[in-house]
């Protein structure tokens, strides 16, 4: 019989996932605007289009949001494979160290749009608090080292998830880069 805590930890998972699929979303929209040039769709605030146009925003000659991007995927594929098999501590520990780094970054940017840029992205803020929530969760993930790994249920939960975000954002994503700039 499953543990109170093994149930937590795998919903505290299944939740992180779902959250990562968010900021994937968000990463990948910005991007996209990012690299194309196109007029970003700023809701509540109206700072997008100042914050791309800021030093921040291309580190290195990068588009920022690509950084997102690989955040987010690591998180997720870091939780597929934690459900798949069992992993070594040093593989928790790296996958805990990008969290962290994520979190980290991202109050970071959200204070230098508050603080330097004196504007904020809406997308960048969801994609603050999508870390955020991640960075939380984390401390929930709590599974005793023998009982990782090889969960078929999780990993299957996973797909759906995966499944529900391709149904709902990829009409979303054309929705906000085709339909909102063509009128």
């Amino acid at each position: 019989m499953e543990s109170f805590h093994m149930r937590w930890a795998k919903i505290a998972r299944l939740n992180t996932a779902a959250i990562a699929f968010v900021g994937l979303f968000t990463s990948m929209y910005m991007l996209y605007e990012y690299v194309t040039g196109g007029e970003i769709v700023c809701a509540l605030v109206s700072g997008c289009e100042v914050v791309r146009a800021s030093g921040w925003a291309w580190p290195l000659g990068i588009p920022l949001p690509l950084f997102g991007v690989l955040f987010y995927l690591a998180v997720f594929f870091w939780l597929v494979i934690r459900a798949t098999t069992p992993t070594p501590r040093w593989f928790l520990m790296l996958g805990r160290i990008n969290i962290v780094l994520g979190f980290l970054i991202s109050i970071l940017l959200t204070f230098v749009e508050w603080l330097d840029i004196k504007q904020f992205c809406f997308w960048c803020l969801v994609s603050a608090g999508c870390s955020a929530l991640i960075f939380i969760l984390m401390f929930f993930d709590r599974v005793p080292r023998e009982q990782e790994g090889r969960s078929t249920q999780e990993l299957r939960n996973y797909f759906i998830t995966l499944l529900l975000f391709l149904v709902i954002g990829t009409p979303m994503f054309l929705w906000l880069t085709n339909y909102l700039h063509n009128g």
